[in-house]
């Protein structure tokens, strides 16, 4: 994915932990992971952010319109505290 691929490691890391609640990936990389990583299309507003079920390790995309959105929307949650959970992080 191309989004994924231009940021940063820290952005990458907070992108895991939102999708998968799971700091570090495994040594084995997603195959390592207790179950397998999924993206999955939301029925939702173009307008709203990504979603995530992190027990099910998913991560949830409404299906933007182009690319700079997806870009807008992926790189919203990397910033500031949104990927950290419940503010307990």
């Amino acid at each position: 994915m191309q989004v994924v691929e231009g940021m940063t490691m820290e952005q990458r890391r907070k992108l895991l932990f939102f999708s998968t609640s799971v700091t570090h990936l495994p040594a084995e990389g997603f195959s390592g992971l207790s179950s397998k990583f999924h993206i999955h299309r939301a029925y939702t507003d173009l307008s709203w952010l990504p979603t995530a079920h992190t027990c099910f390790y998913q991560l949830v995309l409404p299906p933007y319109p182009c690319f700079e959105v997806m870009h807008a929307r992926l790189h919203a949650i990397t910033e500031g505290h949104i990927a950290e959970g419940f503010g307990f992080a």
